[in-house]
């Protein structure tokens, strides 16, 4: 797995690793739900499951 920074469009994410093979990716404001009710892409989210995909995560955000 590559993480690879995007300039254009200005995006942002939180990661939330649990174990080595459960990660969340998302836009979402986790404290206060910040999305636009009228568009329902205004945030998204990725869950992603996998052997070790934790670590590479973690790895790739502290290189």
């Amino acid at each position: 797995m590559d993480l690879t920074g995007v300039p254009e469009p200005q995006l942002h994410a939180k990661f939330l690793a649990w174990d080595s093979d459960h990660v969340v990716v998302s836009s979402l404001n986790w404290g206060s739900q910040s999305g636009l009710e009228d568009n329902p892409l205004d945030e998204i989210g990725l869950y992603l499951e996998g052997t070790q995909v934790g670590d590479v995560v973690a790895r790739d955000l502290r290189a």
